[in-house]
């Protein structure tokens, strides 16, 4: 039963982390929001592959909450099998 509390928690704080990061990259793609659909597409493109690399906070931001979700649902899927 702890599992499940643990899996629930984790994915929670998850869900309450990613929403931080999305908004972070939403503040930091805004200047681009004015120009040519090609390059917002490019630009958005190199901004979510760039934010993997962990080196910056957005990168962490997503990462840590991606990894409490996947870790939760992990935690879940134990408990029940």
């Amino acid at each position: 039963m702890l599992g499940l509390f643990i899996g629930i928690f984790l994915i929670i704080i998850g869900f309450l982390i990613i929403p931080i990061g999305f908004a972070e990259l939403k503040d930091e793609l805004g200047d681009y929001s004015n120009k040519p659909l090609f390059k917002r597409t490019f630009v958005y493109t190199i901004e979510i592959l760039s934010f993997l690399n962990l080196s910056n906070f957005i990168g962490w931001l997503m990462g840590v909450g991606f990894l409490l979700v996947i870790l939760g649902f992990y935690f879940v899927i134990l408990f029940f099998n």
